[in-house]
């Protein structure tokens, strides 16, 4: 007589969906400790960088019917606070931003050019100035560096630098982060030179907040913006220059600003990326913790998404729940920085999916028993408690 195996449940479980909960409460735990004075009433904060979620949800009574036993026995298989599930926010949950693309993380692998110091070797500053290292970026950071054109000549100071690049026809983006100094009008300029030269050119006006040209303006918080300027190479270009003018490019203006992360990337091909010099390609791959990840493959221009968007990272028993802390806006190319709580809790493959339908986390009851109550074939309004697992 042959005998028939059982096939092992695996884990996590899908939470049951055959009965919607009419109440869903969700909360963000963050591990701060806080010491008060019993004189003063000053406090100290000590933030122990715990974070997780933890879920109730509430049910109506339902029939004693397969949708009801459905969830008698997946609680039964749950084994109280033993096994986990998957369970994410349903349909009302939707993204309000658009979620359109095939949104990817990104590692950067298409970065040519990034610098935290630019009074490295392979910058040159022309005119009469200085830098100021460790300042604040918008990362919390010290790695900020504020540029200052003390020049009253007619050349004004500048910092460059250039790189070899294809004879494509690809399109290249420079970027910085900025925050404001006393220069009124920053300048960025993208030179592609080599075989029918083209110059491009931005300003970014503090007073209105506004970038000139080709250029691309966009409030990251903190009082920090990201300008960037793309340019499509004519085939023929075989070098790429990028300088910034802290007080503008023409005129005896003076005055500084603040920078971070001068980036220099092109757009298609992100696995191909060159080297000039001493600058390497750099994978600039998130750190477990991090709230800020770098993401491609949205449709450029639309606002991926909103603050309060949820996505999820992983996949079954990685998989990690997220939700967006500002409204993002894919760039020209289809990039978008994004931000969100809690801190990742791994760090993501690069080109890993970044899944914004149905997206869900990891959990287990926090609950047991599970109390339930049958009154004439009609189960009692029953509510379980869920805590992330990770």
């Amino acid at each position: 007589m042959a005998y028939t195996f059982p096939i092992p449940t695996t884990y996590p479980l899908d939470f049951p969906t055959t009965i919607k909960p009419s109440r869903v409460g969700y909360g963000q735990r963050n591990e701060v400790g806080v010491v008060p004075s019993a004189f003063s009433h000053a406090s100290q904060a000590h933030d122990w960088l715990g974070r997780k979620w933890e879920i109730g949800l509430t049910f109506r009574p339902p029939k004693r019917d397969a949708d009801g036993s459905a969830f008698e026995a997946f609680f039964g298989r749950m084994q109280g606070r033993s096994k986990t599930c998957l369970w994410g926010p349903d349909s009302a949950f939707t993204p309000k931003g658009t979620a359109a693309g095939t949104p990817l993380v990104q590692y950067r692998n298409n970065l040519l050019v990034h610098a935290d110091d630019i009074e490295e070797a392979e910058w040159t500053q022309t005119g009469t100035g200085s830098v100021t290292s460790n300042r604040s970026d918008p990362a919390g950071g010290t790695t900020g560096q504020s540029p200052d054109d003390t020049d009253t000549d007619a050349g004004e100071a500048n910092w460059k630098q250039t790189i070899a690049i294809d004879a494509d026809s690809e399109s290249y983006s420079a970027s910085l982060y900025l925050l404001e100094g006393d220069a009124a009008a920053p300048t960025l300029r993208l030179a592609l030179q080599g075989g029918g030269d083209q110059f491009l050119a931005t300003t970014l006006t503090w007073a209105t907040e506004t970038a000139s040209g080709a250029g691309v303006l966009e409030d990251v918080g903190g009082g920090f913006f990201r300008l960037s300027i793309s340019g499509t190479n004519n085939g023929g270009n075989t070098s790429a220059t990028w300088q910034l003018f802290p007080a503008g490019i023409t005129g005896t203006e003076i005055g500084n600003l603040r920078l971070y992360l001068p980036t220099l990337v092109r757009a298609a091909n992100p696995e191909n990326g060159v080297t000039s010099g001493a600058v390497a390609v750099a994978a600039l791959a998130p750190s477990a913790g991090d709230t800020v990840f770098f993401s491609d493959g949205w449709t450029p221009g639309d606002q991926v998404l909103n603050k309060g968007d949820f996505f999820q990272l992983g996949t079954e028993s990685t998989a990690r729940l997220y939700q967006i802390t500002r409204d993002i806006t894919a760039d020209a190319f289809g990039n978008a920085r994004l931000e969100f709580w809690p801190g990742l809790r791994d760090v993501p493959a690069d080109n890993a999916a970044i899944i914004t339908s149905d997206p869900r986390g990891v959990f287990r009851i926090m609950d047991d028993p599970v109390q339930f109550d049958w009154l004439q074939a009609q189960l009692n309004g029953f509510a379980v408690n869920l805590g992330e697992v990770f």
